[in-house]
């Protein structure tokens, strides 16, 4: 999983520095939790103009309002550590550990429904797989105009894919830029983060070895 992170050539310094500022500027103001999207004023009106008020409409702004993809914030978390801003990159590394994030109390499942692989176990909490998507908020405020409804978090998916890159490639290449050349501790939160879904992957293994999604 460890590989050298090489920074591009193909953007110039100043294309790079703006990209940078980018990243570090659009998080949550709450707690800093990257976000994976920019929505751009009025997008909603025009996107979602025909049918704004289905619950795919509803689900779909909150996501991207208020949400985090644990893919993106992986990637989110490899260009900062390739750019040497390794505090906040590590910040991120650190409330996954933590399992909870503002109003969230929990980023993983661990109990009853979640339960994983052919014998339907379940996990104690810091072993449960992430969410595919995390937020710092469980309240949420519809962006529409005029809405005035109360809403809550809708999205609560462990998926192994955002996980191996959450939990496995984001956090070890993150060590790797931290510590190199010399060792990784084993007790560093990136290593301890990657271990702790250890328990959820080996009840996802198949006989032959693969993991069951």
């Amino acid at each position: 999983i460890i590989f050298s992170l090489k920074r591009s050539c193909i953007c110039s310094d100043t294309d790079m520095s703006a990209e940078l500022e980018f990243l570090l500027r659009n998080v949550s103001p709450r707690t800093g939790l990257p976000l994976s999207f920019a929505v751009p004023p009025g997008y909603w009106q025009t996107a979602h103009q025909a049918a704004p008020h289905t619950p795919a409409a509803r689900a779909e702004r909150l996501l991207a309002d208020y949400g985090t993809n644990l893919y993106d914030a992986a990637c989110w978390v490899l260009a900062l550590a390739l750019e040497g801003r390794r505090e906040p990159a590590l910040a991120h590394i650190q409330t996954l550990r933590k399992g909870s994030c503002g109003e969230l109390q929990d980023l993983r499942g661990f109990a009853p429904p979640f339960a994983y692989g052919p014998l339907r176990a379940t996990v104690g909490r810091e072993h449960g797989l992430f969410f595919r998507m995390i937020s710092d908020r469980f309240t949420l405020r519809d962006s529409w105009p005029g809405s005035t409804e109360k809403l809550t978090w809708p999205d609560w998916n462990p998926i192994l894919g955002e996980n191996a890159w959450a939990a496995l490639i984001s956090p070890l290449q993150l060590a790797h830029a931290r510590f190199s050349p010399g060792a990784i501790p084993l007790d560093c939160e990136e290593v301890q983060l990657s271990l702790s879904v250890l328990p959820a992957l080996t009840l996802l293994r198949s006989a032959t070895g693969a993991l069951h999604l």
